[in-house]
């Protein structure tokens, strides 16, 4: 399963592709003719390496220690465990299970300081969760927080800083998770545990229905 995607809306040939740390301090994916389609833009005079964290953050040090980069920055479709979705980030699904490219449903704090779910086509743009029908106060959110943060934590809580506050039906530490959108447009915290999976979902659906619902099992 794929948690973060450098270059999604630029997919290269696996073979002859290649990802570079380079002297600079500049990380940099080539496609099969060698041409830059993404990279950190990160300059350093000291030397610099990568390392995958066991949060399954991609973070870029430089011989100081200091961050350069990292993938929890600069979310794809998925959170991990205190990855923070903070203002101007966004969660964008995938087109499809199979087309990982930007799809068309995203997980964003509007300018209201409130955090939405949001369908964008090329034709159209609408929220859908909370229920737009609804004053923000009763959907039970506050916009007075403009710090604009959320993510969820070792036992499975998420929360936002516009007080929307969920607890998992598997609540606990002993699960590793991600939360993502999917491309359906639902919200769904995947959880693992020895080697099986439950999704405790948040189905925000379509405008239409506007239908709700936490639900938990196991594959």
């Amino acid at each position: 399963m794929h948690v973060w995607m450098a270059n999604r809306d630029q997919p290269v040939n696996g073979k002859r592709s290649a990802l570079s740390l380079l002297k600079s301090g500049n990380l940099i994916l080539t496609d099969a003719g060698r041409i830059t389609v993404w990279a950190t833009d990160t300059v350093s005079e000291s030397s610099v390496h990568l390392q995958l964290q066991e949060s399954g953050n991609l973070v870029l040090n430089n011989s100081e220690g200091d961050i350069l980069w990292q993938s929890f920055d600069f979310p794809t479709n998925t959170l991990l465990l205190l990855q923070p979705l903070s203002k101007d980030k966004q969660l964008v699904s995938s087109r499809s299970q199979t087309n990982y490219s930007s799809g068309f449903y995203k997980l964003l704090f509007d300018n209201d300081n409130v955090l939405h779910l949001l369908f964008a086509s090329p034709s159209i743009t609408s929220l859908y969760w909370p229920d737009p029908e609804l004053l923000v106060f009763e959907a039970k959110r506050s916009t007075y927080n403009n710090s604009r943060r959320a993510y969820f934590d070792p036992l499975g809580n998420f929360s936002s800083s516009d007080k929307f506050f969920s607890k998992s039906a598997d609540y606990g530490a002993n699960f590793q998770r991600r939360l993502t959108i999917d491309s359906d447009g639902n919200l769904r915290l995947y959880s693992r545990e020895d080697k099986r999976e439950a999704v405790d979902c948040f189905m925000a659906g379509h405008i239409s229905t506007l239908q709700y619902s936490w639900d938990l099992w196991t594959k």
